[in-house]
């Protein structure tokens, strides 16, 4: 086997060929790298790895089932009050899910989790985790939209988020990312678990109802990074400390309203993926 073919079995793919058929094959991009060099995935085992090393969840949205009475979603555990939504958006390719808060009444909101709790994040345990969502949020009102999303423990629903502030509740376990009603512009790096204060830093000054990329990393001893647009934030987050939830945790997405009425509108958040990937 060639060099290249060296390189790309320690990252955990089979191939065979010679030099010139592989350097081919990668210019045209006939090979998908498996294991990123840089950047928030570096590391992260690829989608031919062995199963007995890391386990993943992925979605896509290329398809969304749902109950044919309820009409809600049959994969997540789902919540929402009145006419809260979750949906897929028509002609995006590759899909795209919606998520929409409800503008009738005050404190409404939406959210959809992965069932039970497959993800743990706990310190000096060596299993190396790799989180990332690409998400927009549009604000249709100033300072009337509260966002939660990334990890939290299973069986929350979009009262993770307090009504009126969008802060993250007491006894929740959440980390990830998250907007606040004070400033719906301004998207945070949070987490908390109990009654501990929760820790945040300023993740997207302004996300400009654009899309964006979102990662957290855990290095599978003591620290967990968080990534924006692969750029990495400046504070890195401490496991040992007591506000960091070392439990059970699945992707998580949540939604909420501030005020009621319908001249403020639905708030709507839209998600392209989620990907979550753990070592065994």
């Amino acid at each position: 086997m060639s060099w290249i073919g060296n390189q790309l079995l320690r990252a955990g793919m089979f191939v065979e060929g010679s030099q010139t058929q592989l350097l081919k094959a990668v210019q045209n991009g006939k090979i998908v790298r498996p294991n990123p060099l840089q950047g928030p995935w570096e590391g992260c085992p690829g989608p031919y790895a062995d199963p007995a090393a890391a386990y993943q969840f992925f979605d896509d949205f290329s398809r969304l089932s749902l109950d044919d009475t309820t009409g809600n979603p049959v994969d997540y555990a789902w919540t929402g009050d009145v006419n809260g939504m979750v949906v897929l958006q028509s002609s995006q390719l590759g899909g795209v899910v919606k998520v929409t808060a409800d503008d009738a009444a005050s404190n409404h909101g939406t959210s959809i989790s992965l069932r039970g709790e497959p993800f743990a994040i706990v310190e000096d345990s060596g299993k190396k985790l790799w989180y990332g969502a690409r998400v927009k949020s549009t604000v249709g009102n100033e300072d009337k939209q509260l966002l939660a999303f990334g990890l939290a423990g299973a069986g929350l629903d979009h009262d993770l988020l307090t009504d009126t502030t969008g802060a993250i509740a007491n006894n929740k376990d959440f980390i990830g990312f998250n907007i606040l009603q004070a400033a719906s512009e301004l998207v945070k790096c949070s987490h908390k678990t109990t009654t501990e204060t929760v820790v945040s830093q300023t993740a997207l000054a302004d996300h400009a109802d654009a899309w964006h990329t979102y990662n957290l990393v855990f290095d599978g001893e003591s620290s967990v990074t968080a990534w924006v647009d692969g750029v990495k934030l400046g504070t890195v987050l401490d496991v040992a400390a007591a506000a960091f939830p070392e439990v059970g945790v699945a992707p998580f997405l949540a939604i909420k309203i501030v005020t009621g009425g319908a001249a403020e509108g639905d708030e709507i958040v839209e998600m392209d993926w989620w990907k979550c990937v753990q070592l065994r």
